[in-house]
């Protein structure tokens, strides 16, 4: 990765938990998640994790009996959802390229 990419990175990060996707689209994926059931002892895939919204939630609510699956093309993302699994403890999620 570039300086200048990793620098807009970073960038994007800044606010995240107050920026769009938690104040716009988290609740929609809190309903969507709710609506399809998801309860603890499940095992999820999502596709296209980015920074993992809303697959650390998901970790979390299947609990230790559970896992997901991130899957994205983008390494960088990657290592960005896999810090924020770790600030939070969650240990049943498997991160793939």
């Amino acid at each position: 990765m570039t300086n200048s990419e990793n620098d807009r990175l970073q960038r994007a990060l800044v606010g995240w938990d107050d920026g769009p996707y938690m104040t716009f689209l988290k609740p929609s994926a809190d309903i969507i998640i709710h609506a399809a059931g998801v309860r603890e002892g499940h095992r999820l895939l999502d596709v296209g994790a980015g920074f993992g919204d809303p697959s650390l939630d998901i970790a979390a609510l299947v609990g230790p009996q559970g896992s997901v699956v991130i899957l994205d093309h983008d390494q960088e993302s990657l290592e960005i959802a896999r810090r924020r699994a770790a600030e939070r403890g969650l240990t049943n999620i498997t991160f793939k390229e």
